[in-house]
């Protein structure tokens, strides 16, 4: 091959090679630029996609956040309301308990009344039959000289200290004093025992000294437990019997005095 042909072919080589490197070139530009673009819209496309999430999990905050401050609201609504119930509640307990106090207290007035009313009955019962019992019993068949029906006396006297007397019967030669109970307690009986063994009573009556106190202790019913301690004591027992109101121990302390 002759010299020209070879530097005819060369330059057939290199031209064809560097048309060959620019069309290299220009692609591989073109894939840079395309790579670029490709990388710049990825980038904008997460940049999207994180700024959405971003949102959604604002939203999502938001909403909690909202029903947080809800449901706080709700709770503090159910404790204003369940305070303001326990405070009407309490008043309204407080308001019970002073109206059950008030009609408590008015009931108590009204049952002390009844039992006084009632102790005073029965008192009116008993005193009638004092007289009777002078009769029948002690042999005086004129009315006593002096009968009185709850009467109140000063201690010799004075003026603060006073005792009240169911019934006294007074006759020439003894003192009858009845106490009269609606209800017999066993701290009653042993009152009346420790005053008539004090001998005070006549330091309320100076004026029947020299008499014989007969001391009774009535009421419409006497257990006989209560009769045997009178007997025991030397108080006469006064309380119903068949068809009136009798002495139920006058002959077991008749053979006693004697």
């Amino acid at each position: 091959m002759s010299t020209n042909s070879l530097e005819a072919v060369l330059k057939q080589f290199i031209t064809t090679t560097g048309d060959a490197l620019t069309r290299l070139e220009q692609q591989a530009e073109r894939d840079r630029k395309e790579w670029n673009r490709y990388k710049r819209e990825e980038a904008k496309k997460r940049e999207e996609e994180t700024k959405k999430h971003e949102e959604e999990t604002r939203k999502r905050e938001e909403e909690t956040r909202k029903r947080e401050e809800e449901t706080r609201k709700r709770e503090e609504k159910r404790e204003e309301e369940a305070k303001r119930r326990g405070e009407k509640r309490e008043e309204e307990a407080k308001k019970h308990e002073i109206e059950r106090k008030k009609e408590r207290k008015a009931w108590n007035k009204r049952w002390g009344d009844l039992a006084n009313r009632l102790g005073r009955v029965v008192e009116d019962i008993v005193a009638p039959n004092i007289s009777r019992i002078g009769r029948d019993y002690f042999g005086y068949t004129d009315p006593p000289s002096d009968f009185s029906i709850r009467r109140k006396v000063y201690y010799q006297g004075k003026r603060d200290k006073q005792r009240e007397f169911d019934t006294i019967a007074v006759y020439p030669d003894i003192v009858i004093f009845n106490e009269t109970k609606e209800a017999v307690r066993q701290k009653d009986l042993e009152q009346f025992v420790d005053f008539i063994n004090s001998g005070e009573f006549f330091d309320y009556f100076p004026e029947y000294q020299g008499r014989k106190l007969i001391p009774i202790f009535s009421s419409l019913y006497l257990d006989e437990s209560v009769i045997n301690y009178l007997t025991k004591k030397g108080v006469y027992a006064l309380a119903m019997n068949d068809e009136t109101m009798d002495l139920l121990n006058f002959d077991q302390l008749k053979h006693k005095r004697h």
